[in-house]
C-alpha cells in the first residue's frame, strides 16, 4: 500500500538559488521533502504545473556544479 505525499510549496529566490534551496531544504522533515513540490520564484508571476519546479531544478543542479560556485572541485589530473 502506498502512501499518499503531500504536495508541499516553496518560495525561491532566483538570484539567491543556493541559499534559497538551502533554507527550504533544512527547514523541511523528511516525509515532506518526499512529497511533490511546488516552486515559485519570488517576485516573479506564474503558478507552476511542472515546468516551475523543472526550471527551479534544473538552474539549481548548473548553479551547484558551476565552478564558480566552488561547491565542487575538479581533481588533479581529471
Amino acid at each position: 500500500c502506498r502512501k499518499s505525499r503531500r504536495r508541499f510549496s516553496i518560495q525561491v529566490d532566483r538570484e539567491n538559488l543556493v541559499m534559497s534551496a538551502y533554507q527550504v531544504a533544512s527547514s523541511a522533515d523528511s516525509e515532506t521533502l518526499r512529497g511533490s513540490m511546488s516552486t515559485t520564484f519570488l517576485n516573479e508571476p506564474g503558478s507552476d504545473s511542472g515546468g516551475v519546479t523543472k526550471d527551479f531544478l534544473s538552474s539549481l543542479g548548473a548553479k551547484l556544479v558551476d565552478p564558480a560556485t566552488k561547491l565542487f572541485v575538479v581533481a588533479p589530473g581529471e
